[in-house]
Formats: C-alpha cells, sequence, structure tokens
C-alpha cells in the first residue's frame, strides 16, 4: 500500500492548477483533521499539527494523550492559540465567498475533477476519530465500480504559508500558568515579581489550567515537599512540581530556566519518584481509580471543605464519587474522615459489606500511585478507646 505521504502528495497535485483547485487544496489544508470542518479557534501542536479548540480538547478529555495525526505524545498544555491560522480561515473564507458570487454556484458542491477522477472524504476504518483522506476511485478490467482507496493524511500536506506560521508559533516563548503553594510571604512575593516580570507567566488557583505548582521545600532537601493537596491534584494532572528555587533562578538569570534540577522527586512519606511515576503512567492512560466508586462519609458539617479536596483528587485519578453508599458497585469503598465506634464500622459491614477506610488510605495510594493494603486503614477508621462492644 503507498504510504500516507505519497499517496498524498500524488493525490492533491492531481488538482488542476485552476482557481477552484487552488481554493479546494487551501480549504483542505485549513480544515481539522478530527470533525472534517473549516478549522475553528484554532489550536496547534508542538508537532505542528493543527485542530479545532474543542475537538483536540474532546480528545484529550476522552483520554487521548497523543497527537491524532502523528501519534506523538502531546498534552493539553502543550497546545498553543493558532491566532494567525484563524486569520487565515476568515480570509480564506471572504475570499470563498467572494468568487463564489462571481461564478453562480457554491464550490462545496463542485468537487475538483481531473481525468474524470472523483474525490470525496471518508473515515479512516480502524480508527476512533475520523480523518480526512480522499478516495480515487477508478474503473477495474472489469468496468465494476468497486473503487480502490489509497491512504493518505490530508494534514501532511501544508502550505507555505501554513508552515511559516507554524513555524512562528514554534518560535513563541512557553506560557506558564504557576500554581503557588509556598508558605512564607518572601516567596509570595517572589512569585509576584515573577509574574510581573515575565509576560509569558500567569498565575491561577485553578489546577485544570495550571503548567506548574510552585511549593515549599525545608533547606535539608529541596527536592522533598510535604504531601497537601494541591500537590496530589498536581501529580494526578501530570505536571512539573518546582521548588521556590527555580523562581528565585528565573529572576536571578533573567529568563525562564530549566525546571529539571528544581523538579520535586517525592514527598516527606515516601521515597518514590511518584511525580515522574504518574506522568508516565497518565501517558499511557493508566488512571489510579479507574472502575472505583467512593462513599465519603462525613461526620460533621464542617468537614465539607476536607470531603471537596479528597472528591476532587479521586476523581482525578479516575474514581467516581457517590451520594449514597446504595450506589457502591462491587469495586466500592466507603471512606470516613473521623474514628468511628467499632460498633458503627461493623453495622456498615454488615449493611453494605464494606469496611469503611480512613480517608489516609486515598493519600497513600496517589502518593505512590499505586493501591496499598487496605487492612491498616480499616483499623485506622475504628476509634479502639472509645468503641461500642
Amino acid at each position: 500500500m503507498t504510504s500516507h505521504n505519497e499517496s498524498g502528495s500524488n493525490l492533491y497535485n492531481e488538482l488542476p492548477n485552476t482557481i477552484e483547485g487552488i481554493l479546494w487544496r487551501m480549504r483542505c489544508e485549513l480544515t481539522c483533521p478530527i470533525c472534517l470542518q473549516m478549522l475553528s479557534d484554532a489550536k496547534s501542536t508542538p508537532c505542528g499539527h493543527t485542530y479545532c479548540k474543542e475537538c483536540i480538547e474532546h480528545a484529550f478529555r476522552s483520554g487521548q494523550s497523543v497527537c491524532p495525526v502523528c501519534k506523538q505524545s502531546v498534552s493539553r498544555r502543550a497546545l498553543r492559540d493558532a491566532k494567525s491560522i484563524d486569520l487565515i480561515v476568515q480570509n480564506f473564507s471572504q475570499l470563498r465567498s467572494e468568487y463564489e458570487k462571481d461564478i453562480g454556484y457554491d464550490l462545496s458542491q463542485q468537487v475538483p475533477m481531473q481525468h474524470q477522477q472523483e474525490w470525496k472524504t471518508e473515515p479512516i476504518a480502524n480508527l476512533s476519530q475520523k480523518f480526512p483522506y480522499p478516495t480515487k476511485e477508478e474503473p477495474t478490467e472489469n468496468n465494476d465500480e468497486v473503487p480502490r482507496t489509497l491512504d493518505t493524511d490530508a494534514t501532511e500536506v501544508t502550505s507555505l504559508e501554513i508552515r511559516q506560521v507554524n513555524e512562528r508559533l514554534q518560535q513563541q516563548p512557553q506560557q506558564y500558568v504557576i500554581m503557588c503553594s509556598v508558605k512564607t510571604i518572601e516567596e509570595q512575593n517572589v512569585f509576584n515579581e515573577l509574574v510581573k516580570k515575565y509576560p509569558n507567566v500567569q498565575k491561577t488557583e485553578n489546577v485544570d489550567e495550571a503548567t506548574c505548582l510552585v511549593v515549599s521545600t525545608k533547606d535539608d532537601n529541596k527536592r522533598v515537599c510535604s504531601r497537601t493537596v494541591k500537590y496530589l491534584q498536581a501529580m494526578l494532572m501530570g505536571i512539573s512540581i518546582v521548588n521556590q528555587d527555580w523562581m528565585a533562578a528565573c529572576l536571578e538569570m533573567n529568563q525562564m530556566v530549566p525546571m529539571d534540577e528544581y523538579l520535586i522527586l517525592h514527598d516527606k512519606y515516601t521515597t518514590i519518584n511518584a511525580p515522574q511515576r504518574i506522568r508516565e503512567q497518565l501517558t499511557l492512560g493508566n488512571k489510579l481509580f479507574k472502575d472505583l466508586d467512593f462513599y465519603l462519609l462525613l461526620s460533621s458539617g464542617n468537614q465539607q471543605l476536607i470531603h471537596d479536596d479528597i472528591k476532587s483528587i479521586i476523581e482525578l485519578a479516575g474514581g467516581r464519587v457517590v451520594a449514597s453508599p446504595d450506589e457502591l458497585s462491587s469495586m466500592g469503598e466507603i471512606i470516613c474522615f473521623n474514628k468511628m465506634t467499632r460498633k458503627k464500622a461493623h453495622d456498615y459491614f454488615k449493611k453494605y459489606g464494606k469496611n469503611p477506610l480512613s480517608f489516609v488510605w486515598i493519600t497513600h495510594c496517589i502518593g505512590i500511585y499505586k493501591l496499598v493494603d487496605r487492612q491498616n486503614y480499616i483499623n485506622d477508621a475504628v476509634d479502639e478507646d472509645n468503641s461500642e462492644r
């Protein structure tokens, strides 16, 4: 079978060098490979492919972690706005509209032909997403109408103008959206100065927007941090976690410096490089709590904040939080935030067939990105000094 690149180049080169043919080629090059429509709110990947914002973000939400076209690894935070391509799309649409007024018909109803070859767009059968490729129909020796299909990838054929736009996008400074979890006023001032000094640095309190988390560490070990909710959230998002010295280095060097020597390796409860492990697992699409559901047992209203935090990290890890223990599946767990009497714990087991676990089980699992033995956390959920017999 002809390769994607070869067949794509040959097929597009066979389009006539008429105005209609040129406009058709431009239309193909400005088409989103996922929805097959003109690019809308375009986003470009580091590998140089461009998609509608809604299409590529839906792909990420569905668990995809590679470029749908070339299969290179890519993350949501690596996407860049392609405003120049949006402008090209807008100008192309106006140009095409004016030309259609002059010729008196809609070009979308006309398919360029060369030697009576018919061109159309079809989905690639073995992909979950639809990508454009032309199908070239030729008569067989028996003069039947069974088409011979040549695969190609329309986005592999890129005009000089589009390539130049993508090159300019690659030359733009990297954007940093930083969530800060430092402890001192001095460190907070350094962070504010960093945001003020560099236009490509923004601050956020939303982990979904962040590309980096800055945390405070102690002088004796700058690569180890405390286990906080923000730390767990950042790990589960796969974003970089650095210590406060990285900010100072960026200011001192008058440029954003690499993060490598400032990356947090683990928290103080473990020696496992969990951030790196989680990034590798996320690249493979592996979620820690996939297929698990949880009921969060509150004993008082003032625990709502910790309830919301635990719910957040469970969902980021791929788990599901239910409103009632009756909704738990066979893979479900009851999580409690306060120790309970042995009698009450037994009542839950008798009714739901599950021993309540201390919420610490959740944080420890995430801390090493592995489901740990539940038995110790069953005992942690019971107040032995105040147990009703």
